[in-house]
């Protein structure tokens, strides 16, 4: 995160101790510490909720393109069985090709000739 080295962070001590003194120094460290811990944990609760965000929307994503490829499937099958339903009710309301009284009328004669 940041690009502090050893030698930077003990100079840093030696001069606060220094400045503050040995025992006011270990209270200035200790709250330190305390708010880099929460700072911490804060990031990290903040990135997890963003990541959470990002996966509810493509979540969301996903759901929506497969209802909209349900709903053309379903357009799509609506369609075969009107088709289908109309085929038949025609195929129901057609005439018979061959009637018996037809089949008759058709021979040839000379198969009558026995």
């Amino acid at each position: 995160m940041f690009d502090i080295g050893f030698s930077e962070i003990m100079l840093v001590f030696v001069i606060g101790l220094i400045v503050l003194g040995p025992e006011r120094l270990l209270g200035v460290v200790r709250t330190a510490a305390k708010w880099i811990g929460t700072v911490r944990s804060l990031s990290a609760s903040v990135q997890q909720q963003i990541s959470e965000e990002l996966r509810v929307e493509e979540l969301k994503k996903d759901l929506n393109a497969g209802l909209a490829g349900a709903g053309k499937m379903q357009a799509g099958v609506t369609a075969e069985l009107k088709e289908a339903g109309s085929a038949i009710s025609e195929a129901g309301k057609s005439p018979q090709s061959s009637s018996p009284a037809t089949a008759q009328h058709n021979e040839s004669p000379l198969k009558n000739n026995n």
